[in-house]
């Protein structure tokens, strides 16, 4: 009974595996719904911009992605085809927090990359606010 209830449980984990990558950028809105870094955060190390966003550096453990994987019905096997981004990136004020780190496709996770860099150049510049460019971020496809 509890060897067909593992074998059970690993065929479901590897459909919830097979069937995140497919999507590749299916955020779970519930696991990361994003959160901002604070001068309380462990990592929190400067403000940034003139909003005087607070800034925190990166600090992802392997730890951190297993649970991060495990989560999202990914097994650290296929953690190469994945990124574990920050959804808010921690250039626009995001924290290091479960609820902002999720496994996003290599490929999608450059597509982001591109946004991120624009939004970071605006934000620096003064031509947006924080909040406009996370609503950029939330918006992302």
């Amino acid at each position: 009974m509890l060897r067909r209830a593992a074998l059970a449980f690993a065929l479901i984990a590897s459909f919830a595996s097979f069937a995140y990558a497919d999507g590749g950028d299916d955020r779970d809105p519930e696991l990361t719904p994003g959160d901002l870094c604070t001068p309380a955060d462990a990592d929190f190390d400067e403000r940034r911009y003139e909003e005087q966003i607070p800034h925190c550096r990166r600090n992802v453990t392997r730890s951190d992605k297993v649970r991060i994987g495990a989560a999202y019905g990914l097994d650290p096997s296929v953690f190469a085809q994945y990124q574990f981004d920050h959804f808010i990136p921690l250039s626009l004020g995001g924290s290091n927090d479960d609820e902002n780190v999720w496994p996003l496709l290599v490929a999608h996770a450059r597509r982001k990359a591109q946004l991120e860099q624009d939004l970071f150049n605006q934000l620096s510049r003064g031509d947006i606010t924080q909040a406009e460019a996370i609503d950029e971020i939330r918006a992302w496809r």
